[in-house]
């Protein structure tokens, strides 16, 4: 899950589609998060205290 999570993140970084631009704010910090969470505790969770809300 962690490895889709950076292939995913990395698809968006690249991506030139207008709508997938807009997600990057909440996205790439909610990704971090995420990430950090699952290196922390070795359990990756789309749960995790310090997410962005929806905008």
């Amino acid at each position: 899950m962690a490895g889709r999570a950076v292939v995913l993140l990395n698809d968006l970084l690249v991506n030139t589609n207008a709508e997938w631009q807009a997600i990057l704010p909440r996205y790439v910090p909610n990704s971090v998060t995420k990430l950090r969470a699952y290196l922390d505790s070795g359990v990756f969770r789309h749960d995790v205290p310090g997410l962005l809300d929806k905008a």
